[in-house]
């Protein structure tokens, strides 16, 4: 049920309207790279005062359902993406809403599990193509060079906050003694096949232990 693009927020509401009906057994939560990037620069009302981030791209739909022309939307956008939020307020929002969605798979009966997503910075040994996308990525002149800088800062409060979390899955604690034999990462958060492989290994080793209790 996983979709892309998503934050805690939408994938909350996915669960309620289509997961929630097979009632799962574990539920994985994989994110944290959404919610901090989108909250930096989108709605700051809904953010401070609902706890609410979205996917950026609603705000376009917004306007074309509502007839306004999407290019004219294009002209007047700010580029690069400014940032609007604080990181504090940021990372508030994401807990809140993660804590949310915990509570109600709890009361559905089902494991919830807490991934938070590695990223390229987590590695410190990197193959020829992570340097390249290390450079590419982090250090390009892009629409989210401003956003970017407090990624690394903000997922690291993240942790702190679960850091006695039994759900969580510390995913920087393992991608950092991964060597340069293999390429981990195709950009600064997506994964190649052999880091899925990395990720999914780790979630099944979770829920053996839990089902062997």
């Amino acid at each position: 049920f996983g979709q892309s693009a998503a934050t805690i927020f939408q994938s909350t509401i996915y669960y309620l309207l289509f997961s929630s009906i097979i009632k799962p057994e574990f539920v994985i939560s994989h994110d944290g790279w959404n919610d901090l990037v989108y909250g930096s620069y989108t709605d700051k009302y809904l953010l401070r005062e609902k706890r609410l981030t979205y996917t950026y791209e609603l705000e376009e739909w917004a306007l074309n359902i509502y007839g306004k022309s999407h290019d004219d939307y294009k002209k007047k956008e700010i580029l690069p993406y400014p940032v609007r939020n604080i990181p504090s307020d940021v990372i508030t929002s994401f807990l809140f809403r993660k804590n949310q969605f915990k509570k109600i798979v709890d009361a559905d009966g089902g494991y919830f599990i807490n991934g938070i997503q590695p990223t390229l910075k987590d590695k410190k040994d990197y193959s020829s193509n992570e340097k390249r996308a290390l450079e590419e990525f982090y250090y390009s002149d892009d629409n989210w060079k401003f956003v970017r800088k407090n990624m690394s800062n903000s997922l690291d409060k993240v942790l702190e906050a679960y850091e006695s979390d039994k759900n969580l899955i510390n995913f920087k604690k393992i991608f950092v003694k991964l060597n340069s034999n293999s390429t981990h990462f195709i950009d600064n958060i997506h994964l190649t096949p052999e880091g899925d492989e990395v990720i999914a290994k780790e979630y099944m080793e979770f829920i053996k232990k839990r089902i062997k209790k």
